[in-house]
């Protein structure tokens, strides 16, 4: 019973939360509004000297539009027994329950808009601090955190690291963690920043790696050419490289030049002699851009001191 109400709570303080926050965010300029959760957001243009009795009513069909919203939302939901729906929904819990997604949303907003600023002048101190909000609810934020970090981590990661206030254990869960999500171009963007801070810090990476390699399997091109090199880069600090060469496979198989010609650039780090098979396997592939690349990388690797 208790871990339903607690369920039910967390539903509702997060539909309010979010619908706030998408309100904050997308509401224009202007006192007359009408949101809709999640369907459309309209501003009258028959007020606009903002006449108060017009605003009144857009406010009073916002609170309806929303609570209605609320009612569908309980009514789909297997309620605790015992608990009466008319009950809940007309019960000073729920009041509170709106207040708090209110007071939360409005924090997410606020916060949305710092990364947003942040991304627009990015610097070493600023993504520092974007690092600290990748793990934040708000998808669009997390998004604008990674906007934030890559002009910075773009081949020289250690700039940023420098200001950072975690351990690079953390930034290496936080960025691994961005590539599990549904949305593609923060994981493009989580594939590039974790290409670069491997370039590095490959060795912290290592513990991710099962993942780096599983979404070699993916089907966006992007995504794969980024962790084909990151592989290769965490493999050059590995005892076992040939595992990472075998990890490998997939992306010297794929479809896309691009992906092989990544694969060729990871592997030049990884020496083992299945890497040397792999590369003269691919100094014959049809993409003249990968055959270059692979004999770079098989000339590389093979002026490698033992």
């Amino acid at each position: 019973m208790i871990g339903k109400m607690k369920k039910l709570s967390g539903l509702v303080v997060g539909f309010q939360r979010d619908q706030w926050f998408a309100m904050r965010r997308h509401r224009p300029r202007g006192n007359s509004v009408l949101w809709l959760p999640n369907v459309v957001i309209f501003k009258s243009k028959s007020n606009p000297g903002g006449n108060p009795k017009k605003t009144i009513k857009a406010l009073a069909l916002t609170m309806l539009s929303f609570y209605a919203a609320l009612i569908l939302l309980f009514a789909v939901l297997e309620l605790p027994t015992g608990i009466n729906l008319l009950a809940f929904l007309a019960s000073p819990l729920l009041a509170i329950l709106l207040l708090v997604g209110v007071v939360k949303g409005q924090r997410d907003y606020k916060e949305f808009r710092r990364v947003q600023r942040l991304q627009q002048d990015p610097s070493a101190e600023k993504a520092a601090e974007a690092v600290n909000h990748l793990d934040t609810r708000q998808s669009i934020t997390r998004h604008f955190a990674l906007q934030a970090i890559l002009p910075v981590c773009s081949g020289t990661p250690g700039k940023l690291v420098k200001h950072l206030t975690t351990d690079l254990s953390t930034v290496a869960n936080l960025l691994t963690d961005r590539l599990k999500e549904d949305n593609r171009e923060i994981q493009r963007s989580a594939a590039t920043a974790v290409k670069w801070f491997t370039r590095d810090y490959g060795r912290v990476f290592g513990p991710h790696a099962k993942l780096m390699s599983e979404m070699l399997r993916q089907p966006d091109s992007e995504i794969q050419a980024d962790l084909a090199i990151a592989l290769g880069n965490v493999g050059a600090s590995s005892d076992n490289p040939t595992d990472f060469a075998k990890a490998l496979t997939p992306a010297v198989k794929d479809e896309d030049p691009d992906v092989r010609q990544a694969a060729a650039v990871g592997l030049r780090n990884l020496r083992c002699d299945r890497t040397v098979r792999m590369l003269r396997h691919l100094t014959n592939d049809s993409s003249p851009e990968v055959r270059q690349q692979a004999q770079e990388s098989l000339q590389a690797l093979t002026a490698k001191p033992h």
